[in-house]
């Protein structure tokens, strides 16, 4: 990977007009360097040069063929070595097509809901988030900026949730190419480790916000919903004096909110503070095409 970069405390919130967005400064080069370069330098092995070489040339029929037949619309089993590539390569495939949508999606969604995460900061001193499929650090690298930005005397310790050790890898990788943006920052391959390593780190956690991010990880293929929830629902009891913040978002597809309603069912503590239930925006891609989305979300608090 590319070596430690000195931009601690330095990425610039993403440009917005009129609902698009920019990339700006070091954070344009972070993409570049971790996603943009390794994919287009690739070592040419048999099977990256079958699935992606050979393809270069054929536009959209490409990119379509790797978001949906590779990626499965990034719902694929990264951790899985079946398949057309490697997990590692789909990994990297997945940055290229997904990460900076699901880090712009994350950014919107903090931008619009300043007002709700400035109050819950504004007398506390640490937050803890908790990422579940955290992927190569998409939402915790955007609310880590949003957090240095609006309360920046918050120190944030980040747990990184992933079954896939290539995306934790990924995850690891951009941390450290931004000099330890996240420090303390821990990884944990089953969520079932959580109560174990937040009562490990009790005193890390004592006092803080504690936020629970859901980015597009509620529709994956191998989620064990029920198991989810009853973990959960036993771990957040032990926390019930925490102010703890539930986020989530998918894609606007009516099948993939089933496990979000079921989930949301299952905490009726939780209210509801989003200030819109659908972000909707433009962005240039990585391959400098006019891309727009629209994502459901959700904001929910115990207090």
């Amino acid at each position: 990977m590319v070596g430690v970069q000195n931009l601690s405390g330095l990425f610039d919130w993403p440009l917005c007009f009129n609902g698009r967005y920019e990339l700006r400064n070091n954070l344009k080069r972070l993409f570049t360097d971790l996603v943009v370069t390794p994919f287009n330098e690739h070592s040419k092995t048999p099977m990256w040069q079958a699935e992606v070489i050979d393809f270069i040339d054929e536009g959209d029929k490409v990119r379509k063929y790797h978001r949906e037949v590779i990626l499965d619309q990034g719902r694929t089993d990264f951790s899985s070595t079946e398949g057309k590539l490697p997990p590692a390569d789909k990994v990297l495939m997945y940055c290229k097509y997904y990460m900076l949508m699901h880090f712009l999606s994350s950014c919107r969604l903090f931008e619009e809901n300043q007002q709700f995460f400035s109050n819950k900061a504004a007398s506390i001193q640490r937050i803890t988030f908790i990422d579940f499929g955290c992927g190569p650090l998409t939402s915790g690298l955007s609310f880590q900026i949003f957090a240095r930005r609006f309360f920046p005397n918050c120190k944030t310790t980040y747990l990184a949730i992933d079954r896939a050790s290539a995306m934790l890898d990924k995850a690891r990788d951009v941390n450290i190419y931004a000099g330890g943006y996240f420090f303390p920052f821990y990884k944990i391959q089953d969520y079932n480790q959580l109560p174990a390593r937040l009562y490990n780190h009790r005193y890390i956690i004592d006092g803080s916000l504690l936020i629970l991010n859901f980015c597009y990880f509620l529709a994956a293929k191998t989620l064990n919903l029920n198991d989810l929830i009853k973990m959960l629902k036993e771990e957040l009891v032990k926390h019930k004096d925490h102010t703890i913040v539930i986020i989530y978002q998918n894609p606007v597809r009516s099948d993939f909110h089933e496990n979000w309603k079921i989930f949301k069912s299952n905490f009726p503590e939780f209210k509801s503070f989003a200030t819109s239930n659908r972000l909707a925006f433009e962005y240039q891609t990585l391959d400098a095409m006019s891309h727009g989305i629209e994502v459901d979300c959700d904001i929910l608090c115990n207090k």
